[in-house]
């Protein structure tokens, strides 16, 4: 990463060097669920740019010089936090955008220090898969665009609230599917669903990959799968990154895993109904 900055910067200056458009509110958001909650608080008051591709990983992805231009010309940096954003600091520093907020929606959120993700930096970052903690973050982002755009305070505060209903609404359909499942125990591909799990009364047994690209040992999978039959486990999680992360549990446990999308939707709420149907199959195997 260190190479690359001194040619970033470069491109980066180069493109906020031209006249900049002074009705132009151009936002830049890290992953899918940033950028979704950023375009449904600004509505048509900002352009919202999403740093992390669908396709990509936000464990492993290396900014690219047109999503660096994008910080050089953005008012706002909206990061999920939690070191999941491990190239913001130096995406920043290089930038040298002195027009540039940036803000970590986690802050005044308690973050789990379960274990899983110990290559995040102060935790688990998977916040916005609770929609509670969602809430949290959409109302940071309202905030900040309330300060560096007074003249659409109104704005972005009722966007803000609409929004937020819909995610009270997310919120008690969760909850009232689930509560009618009597089995609440499940194993994952990615300690990704902690926040969810703990929100909503369910019991992670374990999970395959305790870091990104880090195969578990036999002893491990070993030990995954006798809990996991101690406990009646059936529900397993893989993600969109890695769908086959779970066949091999799978095999062992006579089940199948579903495939729950962790971040690449472009649509929050739509992903996170698509998750609860495919969560509740398996918590009623």
């Amino acid at each position: 990463m260190k190479r690359i900055l001194p040619l970033l910067l470069l491109l980066c200056l180069a493109g906020c060097g031209g006249n900049r458009d002074s009705e132009s509110l151009i936002v830049a958001a890290s992953i899918a669920p940033m950028a979704d909650f950023t375009r449904n608080v600004a509505g048509d008051r900002c352009e919202v740019v999403q740093i992390v591709p669908d396709n990509a990983s936000a464990h492993t992805y290396r900014i690219s010089p047109d999503k660096m231009n994008a910080i050089c010309r953005a008012r706002l940096l909206v990061l999920n936090g939690v070191g999941l954003e491990f190239w913001a600091d130096k995406a920043v520093e290089s930038a040298n955008n002195k027009n540039l907020t940036v803000l970590d929606t986690s802050k005044g959120l308690e973050i789990k220090k379960s274990g899983h993700d110990k290559h995040h930096e102060g935790g688990n970052p998977h916040l916005w898969l609770s929609p509670v903690c969602a809430k949290h973050q959409v109302e940071a982002v309202r905030d900040a665009l309330c300060e560096i755009d007074p003249a659409g305070a109104e704005t972005y505060k009722a966007n803000a609230a609409e929004y937020i209903s819909k995610l009270d609404a997310l919120d008690k359909e969760i909850r009232d599917t689930l509560s009618k499942r009597r089995n609440k125990s499940f194993a994952a591909y990615h300690g990704a669903w902690d926040y969810f799990a703990d929100e909503y009364g369910l019991t992670e047994v374990g999970v395959i990959e305790n870091s990104p690209g880090k195969e578990p040992s036999a002893a491990d999978m070993a030990e995954l799968v006798k809990k996991a039959k101690e406990t009646g486990t059936k529900a397993l999680f893989a993600d969109t990154e890695n769908p086959t992360g779970c066949d091999a549990l799978a095999a062992e446990l006579g089940t199948k895993a579903v495939v729950l999308n962790q971040l690449t939707a472009p649509n929050y709420i739509e992903a996170m109904e698509e998750n609860l149907k495919l969560i509740s199959e398996a918590l009623s195997r």
